[in-house]
């Protein structure tokens, strides 16, 4: 039996890999915010949406997180999937906002209940395998899994999409129920981990041990306040970006092509070239990253007012998008560490947490500019980027001490 079990652990590794990849095929991805257009949705309303998103993902998010920390990590990542499921299905017939905020709230209950819990089910998996000193290389590679589909699912979406009419949409979203359902099917099969519970920690209020940890360890509240400031910044600028560049006149082609060539760079770093980073140079990594993400956006910025070419700001705004893409596992290393198992979901979720109070007030500023200018959220974002490197930098020996 128990060499029964530690077969069937090592196979969560991979199923969670798997399930993260199928989950994130989101055909529909690359023309969203053309698609939320043609059905009527104004664009500083995509970011009222992404408010709602927000929202709902701040109330449900500490729920969410005991529940998978009490009731189990594989029963809470079902109900994730089945969330991001009615998700899909209410976006196929949406032809309103109301209709479409209640399928955000399905999608943001979704990614409450799985954020965090996926990581915390592969990392007490491969602690009980005693396998946990390869952790930076092993996030590395479940990281890449977000970026595994994507590489051919947004070619194929532009390609199925090319008309931007409504069967097409649809045909999209038909794919990204099928592959929600084959999620769903793999999840079934994980094996629960081994956890340490203490009850008597967890009565007393778990989130209240995490907490005190970010407010003792300065190292760990910059790294997470930086993390989730840049991720709003780079996220104000994922919702329009379809209608930004096709209205410069850039080929839908040119942008499936640009995007899947960026997730494909994207996930060979995270699978082969973090391993190559040693955990002592995590730090000074993650500002490297920070400042090339600011530097993309000031050139971006210049490149708007001297050479707007649609073609050299879509290069520049891949590479910002990229170094927002590999710099999470390097996150994930410098952090994870200093969470106990017993909450480990839970205190992965203050990061989720600490995003939406961010979240609905940046959103809301992006929201108010766009309607102003198309690229005035890019200033804005840069302008984040800047606090970010500034003020948030988590290199360097003043930093040394944890």
């Amino acid at each position: 039996m128990a060499f029964d079990r530690i077969n069937k652990l090592k196979k969560n590794k991979i199923k969670l890999f798997w399930i993260r990849a199928l989950m994130n095929v989101k055909m529909l991805n690359i023309v969203m915010s053309i698609f939320y257009v043609h059905r009527g949705i104004q664009l500083h309303e995509i970011f009222y949406l992404s408010i709602i998103w927000g929202a709902t993902n701040l109330l449900t998010e500490i729920p969410s997180s005991y529940m998978a920390d009490q009731w189990g990590r594989k029963k809470t990542i079902l109900l994730g999937i089945i969330g991001i499921l009615m998700y899909w299905i209410f976006y196929f017939f949406a032809d309103s906002f109301f209709l479409f905020a209640v399928g955000t709230i399905w999608y943001a209950l979704s990614f409450s209940m799985i954020s965090g819990t996926d990581q915390a089910l592969l990392y007490d998996s491969e602690r009980e395998l005693k396998q946990t000193k390869q952790s930076l290389k092993t996030f590395g590679t479940f990281s890449a899994a977000s970026n595994i589909f994507k590489v051919f699912a947004t070619l194929i979406g532009v390609i199925i999409a090319k008309d931007l009419i409504e069967s097409q949409f649809q045909i999209l979203i038909s794919i990204d129920v099928i592959v929600t359902v084959a999620a769903l099917g793999l999840g079934y099969t994980l094996v629960e981990a081994n956890h340490k519970i203490d009850v008597e920690k967890i009565e007393s209020g778990v989130m209240i041990d995490a907490i005190n940890l970010l407010k003792k360890n300065k190292l760990l509240l910059r790294a997470i306040l930086g993390r989730v400031i840049l991720f709003t910044g780079s996220l104000v600028l994922f919702h329009y970006y379809q209608v930004f560049f096709v209205g410069m006149g850039l080929p839908l082609l040119a942008l499936g092509i640009g995007f899947s060539l960026m997730h494909a760079s994207a996930g060979l770093f995270k699978h082969y070239g973090l391993k190559y980073i040693p955990k002592k140079r995590v730090r000074f990594w993650i500002d490297i990253a920070n400042w090339i993400e600011v530097l993309s956006l000031l050139f971006f910025l210049l490149a708007w007012v001297t050479l707007p070419n649609p073609y050299l700001l879509y290069t520049i705004y891949l590479i910002f998008v990229f170094f927002s893409v590999v710099r999470n596992p390097l996150y994930n290393e410098l952090y994870h560490g200093y969470m106990k198992s017993y909450n480990r979901a839970t205190a992965v979720s203050l990061t989720n947490l600490l995003k939406n109070v961010f979240d609905i007030p940046l959103l809301f500023i992006s929201g108010m500019l766009i309607q102003y200018n198309i690229i005035a959220p890019y200033v804005f974002v840069a302008c984040l980027a800047f606090i970010v490197v500034l003020f948030l930098r988590v290199g360097g020996s003043k930093y040394s001490q944890i």
